[in-house]
C-alpha cells in the first residue's frame, strides 16, 4: 500500500483534517484579537501547515491514533469553557499551531 494511502486512512491525518476545518472557520470569522497578543498567538502565519504540523507532533511525540480523537474532544471542550465563561477562545491561522 502506498505511503499516501495508508496515511490518508489513518486517524492523524483524519484530526488533522478537523483541525484545517476549525482554523479555516476561524479564519473566515476574522475576529479581531482583543488587547496584547499572548503566548497562544503568532505574529505571522506558520510555512507549515496545520496537518503536517499536528502530524509529525504525534508521530514524533509517540501519540497513540485514538489520543489524537481524543485531543478533538479536549479541544471542544476547553472552547466551551471559554465561551460559557465569557473568554473565548479563537483558533486561526495564528494560534492554532500554538
Amino acid at each position: 500500500m502506498p505511503e499516501q494511502l495508508l496515511l490518508a486512512s489513518s486517524k492523524f491525518y483524519q484530526v488533522s483534517r478537523v483541525l484545517r476545518n476549525l482554523v479555516d472557520t476561524g479564519d473566515a470569522l476574522n475576529v479581531p484579537q482583543q488587547g496584547e497578543p499572548t503566548p497562544f498567538h503568532s505574529l505571522t502565519v506558520p510555512e507549515i501547515s496545520i496537518e503536517w504540523y499536528f502530524i509529525l507532533l504525534a508521530i514524533n511525540s509517540g501519540l497513540q491514533e485514538e489520543q489524537s480523537v481524543v485531543i478533538l474532544i479536549l479541544i471542544e471542550r476547553l472552547c466551551n469553557n471559554a465561551f460559557e465563561n465569557q473568554t473565548p477562545i479563537s483558533i486561526n491561522s495564528l494560534s492554532a499551531h500554538r
